[in-house]
């Protein structure tokens, strides 16, 4: 019951896909998501993506108020730990936010939720 309380009126985290064409070694679920070195949320799935098997789509969970928008760019950053994060950064101030279109949802939100782009050039690209 107490567990329930604590739940209610919390806001939900808001969702997104990265898809990286290279190698996630090092990256698993519950891995961390920072923006900019600052922890913002988790890797919530890693799947390969069906209809291209060169690229791998990383569902990831970030807090609500964190602002994902447009330029925002994700990539992975490996550590001698062995534990790899995704690192979001390239958000431009006052940009609007990272969402799903209302016109062509399925092609530009294949998964339902919004899509970051990974960094070209970076270990994710």
């Amino acid at each position: 019951f107490m567990v329930w309380l604590s739940r209610w009126g919390a806001v939900e985290n808001k969702k997104y896909d990265i898809f990286f064409k290279s190698s996630v070694d090092g990256l698993a679920k519950g891995s961390q998501v920072a923006f900019s070195g600052v922890p913002i949320g988790v890797v919530d799935e890693i799947a390969l993506y069906r209809p291209d098997p060169g690229l791998v789509r990383v569902r990831i969970s970030v807090n609500p108020d964190t602002p994902i928008l447009e330029g925002t760019t994700g990539t992975i950053q490996g550590s001698f730990t062995g534990t790899s994060t995704v690192q979001l950064d390239g958000a431009v101030k006052g940009a609007p936010p990272i969402v799903c279109p209302e016109q062509n949802t399925a092609a530009a939100c294949p998964f339902g939720v919004p899509m970051i782009p990974a960094k070209a050039g970076g270990l994710g690209a």
